[in-house]
């Protein structure tokens, strides 16, 4: 049986060694150890989205939202995963919610533009075979 602080400092080594998949293991102890600890959800989402669990993330993350909406890397690692999955509407309006609660989130601003600039670029119609949007 590990304790809480044991269960994060060995996730944490895990995740420095980048080892992504066995740090999300971990950090999944480390929530059954503290249901509630929303800093461990979205440790766990953050090493679920390096082992490219991205399914996984997006459901952890949103579990950390519901339990703390005013803990905003929730909403952060929501838009990533929404990236991620290509739902560039999804995206927009995750990290649009983002920026309406801080407005001076550079990471945030940065992934808006990506995300509204995709769905430009998506929308439009291919002029030619050369085109790079295809």
């Amino acid at each position: 049986m590990l304790f809480r602080s044991s269960c994060q400092h060995i996730a944490r080594a895990h995740y420095e060694n980048e080892h992504f998949a066995k740090a999300a293991e971990v950090y999944r102890q480390c929530v059954e150890l503290a249901p509630g600890s929303v800093v461990d959800r979205i440790n766990l989402a953050v090493a679920e989205g390096k082992a490219r669990e991205t399914e996984a993330c997006l459901a952890t993350a949103r579990v950390a939202l519901s339990l703390d909406d005013s803990y905003l890397h929730s909403l952060y690692m929501i838009g990533l995963m929404n990236f991620r999955l290509g739902d560039m509407e999804a995206t927009a309006a995750t990290f649009a919610r983002l920026l309406e609660r801080d407005p001076f989130c550079t990471p945030a601003l940065y992934a808006y533009g990506q995300a509204r600039s995709e769905e430009r670029r998506v929308g439009k119609e291919c002029r030619s075979r050369w085109s790079p949007y295809h």
